[in-house]
C-alpha cells in the first residue's frame, strides 16, 4: 500500500515537472503560440506571440481570435473552418 502512495506522488511530481518544462519551453521560444478553446476563445498566449501583435498575454486571454484579425483575415479564417 505504501508502495502505491509513493508511485502516486512520484508520478504527479513527474506531471508537474512536465508541466513545468513545457511551460518554460513555450516561454522562451522565439515563436508565437496561443491557445484557443472551442470557441476560438485565448485561453494562454506566450508573451512573443502577444508582442508579435502589440498586445501582453493578459490583454489577449479571454479574448477571441478574430478580435485581432483584420476583415481579409476574418475572411479567411471564415473559408477554412
Amino acid at each position: 500500500m505504501q508502495d502505491e502512495s509513493r508511485n502516486s506522488s512520484s508520478s504527479e511530481l513527474t506531471q508537474k515537472e512536465e508541466a513545468s518544462r513545457y511551460r518554460v519551453l513555450v516561454e522562451s521560444m522565439n515563436d508565437g503560440f496561443g491557445i484557443i478553446d472551442k470557441e476560438g476563445i485565448f485561453t494562454y498566449v506566450n508573451l512573443r506571440f502577444a508582442r508579435m501583435l502589440a498586445y501582453e498575454p493578459d490583454d489577449m486571454v479571454g479574448k477571441t481570435l478574430v478580435t485581432f484579425l483584420d476583415e481579409v483575415n476574418k475572411k479567411i479564417l471564415r473559408e477554412n473552418i
